[in-house]
């Protein structure tokens, strides 16, 4: 109602002068002014264009129509009306001036400024980490409205954080809440959202726990100590920390000395501990690159370990080496590292608490090399032991008989002769074959001869020499084969009469020429071949086959129906003695009519010498032919084809120097064949 009476009591008080006028009587003029205007405050001095502020006073009255609120020349728009509350709405365009109220024609000209502020913009945090309760700086532009406009949410948190003091234009600071976790800050300004242009990383404190293993060391060795956040990442990819630092300080007293921090993890630091430290008592500190941790840790500096000799300085590979050194404490084999030159010692053996040993590792180069040390991680001083000569181990470089069948066969009574190297650097303490000792004669340092045991088994092996002062067994690449009654001498006389077969033509399936094998080759239907231009490639004589091959002689072979005295050959050397001969036939076409015989023969003499068939399948007479088999026999009937037949040729007797020919041969006047797949020569027992 007071409103209503300011604005109506003047009317009253001017009609009733006028009407005392009109009687003549005597007037009294009352004089009433309208009530004065006030603007004593307002509620911000700065905002953004949108913003809504109120302007404080009095006599505003409650007609907004009656009232006008300019900065400057720009009006702006008003909200609500109330005797001493003007708010008002900053409007587009309005730019900093004084606030200036109209109120029912009487204007207020205030000397209240309002600045109209741009966008805001965040360009900083700094820093962009921090521990819980540290300040942190934001920098950017138009920052200048009060801190109750302003949302600063850390990830994790709903509520916004503290302000430090009241923003100022270009910067504003708040405190990092309990229970904010490392992510984006959310930055809300007059409930507009601003980008915070980096993720902020919420730190932990660091602490340390105790230093793993012994709490003891040599200086230039490697301390480690555990413990938590001992080196965190920060989210903000554009800061540069500043890396782990770590202090050795004496207890006694003096300076800290800063070590070098070779590894550091979250949990865990390797220090090298500085050479320039004395024996004695002293904490470990750590700085990280956010704190200084409080909590220290003891370490004893030990005297450095001092090499006392080296016995012997040369020897062979694999010989044993004996270190003497003082102050090395409680040691392992992984404490210790001996190089002979660029190569590691292997089979390292802790004597006791001042000896150790190694074996000198596998070398091929010999003669005086480097010799170096680091015992706990301490490089030795290694004085007059710094070399160390290696010895040239003894080696076989070949092993030969005397052996009528091979040099690479040895018989009881024969000699073997060793070649190599070094035979008489060292004593030998047994020289075997076959896991038996050998009879040997060590003649020279490059030659040891030697002869076998009845004991000895058959078979293959290699020849192992053992030297008193030689860890490493020499043994010889070359292998014997250690021939008795009965074995096997097929591959020293003979060619490609096992499978798997060679063939010349490198071929591994059909039908090829075998390697080593001759043919009687001739005219007509005699022999192997039709057609004199064939006779250097037959393409007969073996049938490849995923087995390995078959040695083949067969007819109806490209058209031809028929192989007379067809033969396939080979002439050799062999020394006088008694043989067995042994042939596996996989298969013999033997059904059907007409004349068929195949056979083995063996004959004294060459090419020229070999028996022959005759047109009735029998064996010409010859006195050159020793020993033969017949694989199929003239005048009995078979009804079938017959396989995998094994025949025998028994006490073959050589009593002569020279020549000998082995072959097989076939009469057939029609298909037929006959196939094998091994042919064995056996010493017998008069070898």
């Amino acid at each position: 109602m007071k409103k209503i009476y300011n604005y109506i009591l003047p009317v009253l008080f001017t009609v009733f002068a006028a009407s005392c006028d009109g009687d003549d009587e005597e007037v009294i003029r009352m004089q009433n002014q309208d009530p004065v205007v006030t603007v004593t405050s307002v509620s911000d001095a700065v905002g953004y264009v949108g913003n809504e502020f109120t302007i404080y006073g009095t006599n505003f009255g409650i007609i907004a129509n009656d009232v006008e609120v300019f900065v400057g020349n720009t009006k702006l728009q008003l909200i609500s009306c109330e005797d001493e509350e003007l708010t008002v709405r900053v409007p587009e365009g309005t730019t900093a001036g004084r606030i200036s109220v109209v109120v029912y024609g009487q204007r207020v000209d205030t000397q209240l400024m309002y600045d109209v502020l741009g966008v805001p913009g965040i360009r900083t945090v700094i820093p962009s980490y921090g521990f819980v309760g540290d300040e942190i700086k934001f920098n950017g532009h138009d920052l200048g409205v009060p801190s109750a406009h302003y949302k600063v949410l850390f990830s994790g948190k709903e509520e916004s954080a503290t302000f430090m003091a009241e923003p100022e234009m270009e910067s504003f600071s708040v405190k990092v809440p309990e229970g904010a976790q490392s992510g984006e800050i959310k930055l809300n300004i007059t409930d507009k959202p601003v980008n915070v242009p980096v993720a902020f990383t919420v730190l932990k404190h660091a602490a340390l726990d105790a230093v793993k293993g012994e709490a003891a060391g040599y200086a230039t060795g490697m301390a480690s100590v555990s413990g938590t956040n001992l080196n965190q990442a920060v989210l903000d990819e554009t800061v540069v920390l500043q890396p782990v630092k770590a202090f050795f300080t004496p207890k006694a007293g003096g300076d800290a000395v800063e070590a070098e921090v070779k590894t550091q993890e979250d949990e865990l630091l390797d220090i090298q501990i500085p050479a320039t430290l004395a024996p004695g008592d002293y904490t470990i500190s750590v700085t990280t690159p956010f704190e200084k941790i409080e909590k220290t840790l003891d370490f004893e500096i030990l005297p450095n370990p001092v090499l006392t000799s080296i016995e012997p300085l040369k020897g062979y590979v694999g010989a044993v080496v004996t270190v003497v050194a003082e102050n090395l404490g409680t040691i392992a084999k992984e404490d210790i590292q001996m190089m002979f030159g660029e190569t590691p010692a292997t089979d390292i053996t802790i004597v006791d608490e001042s000896t150790f040993t190694v074996k000198v590792p596998s070398l091929t180069t010999f003669g005086e090399i480097p010799l170096s040390m680091t015992i706990h991680g301490v490089e030795m001083n290694m004085g007059g032991y710094a070399a160390f000569e290696i010895l040239a181990s003894p080696v076989i470089t070949s092993v030969e008989t005397d052996n009528k069948f091979s040099s690479k066969a040895v018989q009881v009574g024969n000699t073997v002769t060793i070649k190599g190297t070094g035979f008489r650097n060292s004593t030998i303490s047994s020289a075997t074959f076959g896991g038996q000792d050998l009879n040997y004669t060590v003649v020279s340092d490059t030659e040891i001869t030697a002869s076998v045991s009845e004991q000895c088994a058959e078979g293959e092996d290699v020849i192992t020499l053992k030297f008193d002062d030689v860890v490493v067994d020499v043994v010889s690449g070359d292998k014997l084969n250690m021939l008795k009654a009965g074995s096997d001498i097929s591959d020293y006389i003979l060619t490609n009469v096992k499978q798997p077969f060679e063939s010349k033509e490198g071929k591994t399936s059909g039908h090829c020429t075998p390697v080593g094998w001759k043919f009687n080759y001739g005219a007509g239907n005699d022999g192997f071949c039709h057609n004199e231009s064939e006779i250097e490639m037959p393409g007969e004589g073996l049938y490849m086959n995923d087995q390995g091959g078959l040695l083949v002689i067969q007819s109806g072979w490209e058209g031809r129906s028929k192989k007379m005295n067809g033969k396939m050959f080979q002439t050799f050397n062999i020394p006088q003695g008694v043989y067995d001969v042994v042939i596996d036939v996989a298969e013999l076409a033997t059904n059907g009519s007409g004349r068929k015989k195949a056979g083995l023969f063996i004959s004294k003499g060459g090419e020229e010498q070999t028996p022959n068939m005759d047109a009735s399948g029998n064996w010409t007479e010859n006195t050159n032919l020793l020993k033969s088999v017949d694989f199929y026999m003239p005048g009995e009937t078979y009804s079938e084809n017959y396989k995998d037949q094994r025949f025998v040729i028994e006490n073959l007797t050589i009593d002569y120097e020279g020549e000998t020919t082995l072959g097989f041969a076939v009469h057939f006047d029609s298909n037929r064949a006959v196939s094998y797949t091994h042919l064995t020569l056996p010493t017998n027992r008069e070898v």
